[in-house]
Order: C-alpha cells, then sequence, then structure tokens
C-alpha cells in the first residue's frame, strides 16, 4: 500500500507541475517541490520500499498480489521519469539480484517455475534496456543523457573520480574497511594523484 500510496502522490505532483512526458532533470529538480522536498530524496525512498511489494507479490495468494504488481509497475514508471541516477544504479542492482535469486535460489525461496521464469525474464528486460541507454547516442532523450551522465567524468561532476578513490580505498582495505563514517577522513591521501 505504501509504494502505491507514494507513487499515486509522485505521480500527481509530477503531472500537475509538468505534464506527462520526459522534462529535463533540470527541469524536475527545479519545479517539483513538496515530494519530501527532494525529488532525489523521495525516489530513493520510494525504491527502498518496493522490494515490500515485491515480497508481497511473492507471497500473497490474494488479490493484493495483483494489486502489488500494479503498484510496482507504477513505482518503476514513476522512477524512470524522475530520473534520479542513484534510483537508475538501485534498479540495475535490484534487477540483478531478481535474476540472481530467480536462478539460482528459486527452491530455497519456495517460488514455482513459471513465477521464477517470470522474474528472470523480467528483471533481464529491465537491465538489459538500462544497459542498452548507455550504448544509444548521446543527445538523443532526456533519459538517454541522463543515463549517460552516470559515467560521464565532464557530466558526474567528479563523481566518477570518487568512485575510483573509493574503489581503491576499498581495495587497500577490503576486510575491515575505515570505519564507520570515516570514508571523509580517509579518502584524503586518495585525491593527492589528482592534484586536490
Amino acid at each position: 500500500i505504501t509504494v502505491f500510496i507514494m507513487t499515486i502522490y509522485g505521480s500527481y505532483l509530477y503531472l500537475e507541475t509538468l505534464g506527462w512526458g520526459f522534462h529535463d532533470r533540470g527541469e524536475i529538480t527545479r519545479l517539483l517541490r513538496g515530494i519530501m522536498s527532494n525529488v532525489n530524496l523521495f525516489s530513493s525512498q520510494l525504491l527502498f520500499v518496493l522490494p515490500f511489494a515485491v515480497y508481497t507479490g511473492f507471497t500473497d495468494k490474494t488479490q493484493w498480489r495483483r494489486f502489488a504488481g500494479l503498484a510496482i509497475i507504477a513505482a518503476l514508471v514513476l522512477l524512470i521519469m524522475l530520473q534520479t541516477r542513484a534510483v537508475f544504479a538501485g534498479i540495475m542492482g535490484f534487477a540483478a539480484t531478481g535474476i540472481v535469486l530467480g536462478l539460482w535460489f528459486r527452491k530455497q525461496l519456495g517460488v514455482s517455475k513459471e513465477l521464477s521464469r517470470i522474474v528472470v525474464i523480467t528483471m533481464g528486460v529491465l537491465l538489459l534496456g538500462f544497459i542498452s541507454l548507455f550504448l544509444l547516442p548521446s543527445g538523443t532523450h532526456p533519459l538517454v543523457a541522463r543515463v549517460q551522465s552516470m559515467v560521464s567524468a565532464e557530466a558526474s561532476g567528479g563523481r566518477t573520480l570518487l568512485w575510483k578513490m573509493t574503489g581503491r580505498m576499498i581495495a587497500d582495505q577490503p576486510l575491515t574497511g575505515v570505519g564507520a563514517g570515516n570514508w571523509t577522513l580517509e579518502i584524503q591521501p586518495y585525491y593527492e594523484p589528482y592534484g586536490y
């Protein structure tokens, strides 16, 4: 129910403010107010509650299964329209996890072969859809540009550099990490090779 309510509210604000269709992300951020004060925060929260709807879709044997399915589809459409990069990465991870669970842990989860096949195909299509957006020519559509900006050094505002430095930090301390809240302190030496 939470996913459905959040999706209805978010969709209403989106359509009321911007109208139907894909819009430039700057326009979305500038004009869309009232959704937890920030589009990124709302999108992340909606992605966070999405697995609960998926669980209901798998385990419930009543009409709630269909309701959960509709809520999931509506939420994914809204999340794609809101164009939050972290949520795009989360959706890709969600789809990859669904494929792994559907293929290797079907019996342990008590999921039928038919339902497992549906999940694997659906998640595979979702994952391939996002991956294909990286391969399209840039500038063809606002959604394509937004997805491609996830890995573009020019458009990332330094995000990809932070990912590289964080990856090196993880490689240096893979088991123990640097401790909760210490990333900002421990990342400093990794800036030096880049002249910062």
